[in-house]
């Protein structure tokens, strides 16, 4: 019993210390085929929250991996989390496989619910937080800095609707994952313009952009760039 009290306790006392932004969480959401994750970073007793939005196929895991490595971060994907229930086998999976394979947005309060879950259990030993693939709406934004923490910036990887078609075709041939067909595709792009886009509108003030059509090397020493001043005294 005093297990199950202590555990509740410093559950209670983590999810006190994101909401008040102790340590930095980093955004990575963005277009169809986006994984996701969160990062945290925290400099001097400084802490920052950013959040970085990629369209689908802009390179994402590639700047990712080596942003995680650079800075640091506890990773943390609402797409691998997702996956991870489907592969369970539970109802809630069944139902989200549906979901995925019709290229629907899942219900935010399941993804916000799996997050939250996730970072609690990846909070001690990381700096910070990346999240990648969330929010994928405006009002998934809002929730998330009124139930978990703020956000202070958003690194945006552009690509074009025709770059990132092809690139989601040629993930589909090479994985051979079903979500990944032309029919899905194109409904994931046109959800993205409608829900995804007005989250960076929302959050202008705050956006960095970069080209996800450049060559890899060229994207990361951009962020590099960007991000670095915020582990700098």
């Amino acid at each position: 019993m005093g297990g199950c009290c202590g555990k509740n306790s410093k559950e209670a006392q983590i999810e006190k210390d994101l909401k008040s932004g102790k340590k930095p969480i980093l955004w990575i959401v963005g277009g169809p085929g986006l994984d996701t994750y969160f990062k945290v970073f925290t400099f001097n007793s400084y802490f920052f929250l950013t959040l970085t939005y990629l369209r689908s196929r802009s390179g994402k895991g590639t700047q990712c991996t080596r942003l995680a490595q650079k800075y640091k971060l506890a990773h943390i994907s609402s797409g691998d989390l997702l996956r991870a229930e489907v592969l369970n086998g539970s109802e809630l999976g069944k139902k989200l496989n549906e979901i995925m394979e019709t290229g629907q947005l899942v219900p935010r309060e399941i993804v916000l619910d799996l997050l939250k879950k996730g970072m609690i259990e990846w909070y001690e030993g990381s700096n910070g937080f990346l999240i990648d693939g969330y929010p994928r709406e405006v009002i998934q934004g809002k929730e998330f800095e009124e139930k978990i923490g703020p956000c202070t910036k958003i690194v945006y990887f552009e690509v074009s609707d025709a770059v990132m078609k092809q690139r989601l075709m040629q993930r589909g041939k090479d994985s051979g994952r079903v979500d990944d067909n032309e029919e899905t595709i194109a409904n994931r792009i046109k959800i993205f313009h409608e829900l995804s886009e007005p989250v960076i509108q929302e959050y202008a003030s705050i956006v960095l952009t970069i080209s996800g059509e450049q060559e890899p090397d060229d994207v990361f020493n951009q962020c590099c760039e960007n991000l670095d001043p915020l582990f700098k005294t």
